[in-house]
């Protein structure tokens, strides 16, 4: 710890470094908790600013529309409120997943996607059977 920073915490001080703090917007003024999105990579994501991994699991469990939840993987990713194009060319505004945050709106999430290969390894199991 520098001498600064030791005269600065003596007073109760605290120097963030800007490398502390996420990349996106901060979680709390955020107005993204959880949503559903279709006909991409991930299918479902969790704001992660405000919920740990865990609850993060949960909350995708109780919204999952399937009575048996296929195999999953969990990973972090970004989401932004902006405008583009569905996949049937249509204008569209709403929350989109952004794979390369350049900007400070991105939100820090849980995003859900199905495990392929477990999913592939469950269906054989049962064919076999």
């Amino acid at each position: 710890m520098s001498l600064l920073e030791e005269l600065l915490a003596e007073r109760g001080i605290r120097i963030e470094n800007p490398s502390d703090k996420p990349r996106g917007m901060d979680a709390k003024k955020s107005k993204f908790d959880f949503g559903s999105f279709y006909d991409g990579y991930h299918h479902f994501a969790v704001n992660a600013g405000k919920y740990t991994k865990e609850q993060a699991i949960e909350i995708y469990q109780q919204e999952s529309y399937c009575k048996t939840i296929p195999p999953y993987i969990v990973e972090k990713a970004h989401v932004k409120w902006r405008a583009g194009q569905n996949e049937d060319h249509e204008p569209c505004v709403g929350w989109w997943f952004d794979y390369s945050p350049t900007e400070k709106r991105s939100v820090d999430v849980w995003a859900f996607r199905p495990d392929y290969d477990k999913k592939r390894a469950v269906l054989l199991a049962e064919v076999q059977e």
